[in-house]
């Protein structure tokens, strides 16, 4: 997928594999929602396994902070959606509750950890 290369203390470098391309990465970070809020800070994690189970599956699954938690949002290549919210980011799919998502992520991730493979903080 790429490698991060740390440039300074504020700047980071997402390194493409060639076959990926800068488009790929600005459509998927054009799932986020953004609205207008009070201000601080806000983190959203993308996740994958170490051997990129979701991708290969046509899915993405990426945690978003909001004030009380997270919202994790899973997304299929046919249209299909879950979402459920946590008091932290996940580590694994058990780390889930019991419903939607968990059930659709087990069979695809199996034990492997899901891994936050890219990080976007917003300020503002």
């Amino acid at each position: 997928m790429g490698c991060l290369r740390i440039m300074s203390r504020n700047e980071v470098a997402f390194v493409l594999d060639p076959e990926i391309g800068v488009d790929a990465v600005l459509a998927a970070l054009d799932r986020f929602r953004c609205r207008e809020g009070a201000g601080g800070t806000r983190r959203a994690l993308f996740y994958d396994t170490f051997d990129g189970r979701l991708h290969r599956a046509g899915s993405s699954l990426f945690a978003s902070e909001e004030e009380l938690g997270w919202r994790l949002s899973w997304r299929n290549g046919s249209g299909g959606t879950s979402e459920v919210r946590t008091d932290r980011p996940i580590a694994f799919a058990t780390d889930l509750p019991e419903g939607r998502l968990r059930e659709v992520l087990l069979p695809l991730v199996e034990m492997r950890r899901l891994l936050p493979l890219v990080e976007v903080e917003h300020k503002g």
